[in-house]
């Protein structure tokens, strides 16, 4: 992200996507080495399950820099679409459609002021 900060020359930088950040793939306590809670904003939480499978994982991660925190409403969160009752009247296992949920976060548009 600092790369994209200053090749851009933005501030507000986010990234979204399949990190595989959890489980062995991903040590939760030296994380905050690589992104400073001071420098950077990990909005989806360790504590968020986005795998469909049995265990509980969080390979998928929205992250930012710390100068979108006026930007973030605070919401995020996962979607469980195998929950929503349209798609469990289907019949069709979660699996089929993906091994991930979708992930979601809330960002204001007209807070901007850098």
């Amino acid at each position: 992200m600092r790369f994209a900060v200053e090749y851009y020359g933005e501030s507000d930088v986010l990234c979204v996507g399949d990190w595989n950040s959890d489980g062995a793939y991903f040590d939760e306590e030296s994380y905050q080495d690589f992104f400073p809670p001071d420098q950077y904003l990990w909005i989806i939480p360790n504590s968020a399950d986005t795998t469909v499978a049995r265990q509980s994982n969080t390979y998928d991660r929205i992250a930012a820099t710390s100068a979108m925190q006026e930007d973030w409403t605070g919401e995020c969160g996962v979607y469980r679409f195998d929950e929503a009752e349209a798609f469990s009247s289907l019949g069709i296992d979660a699996i089929a459609i993906s091994d991930h949920y979708p992930i979601w976060a809330s960002f204001y548009i007209e807070k901007d002021i850098d």
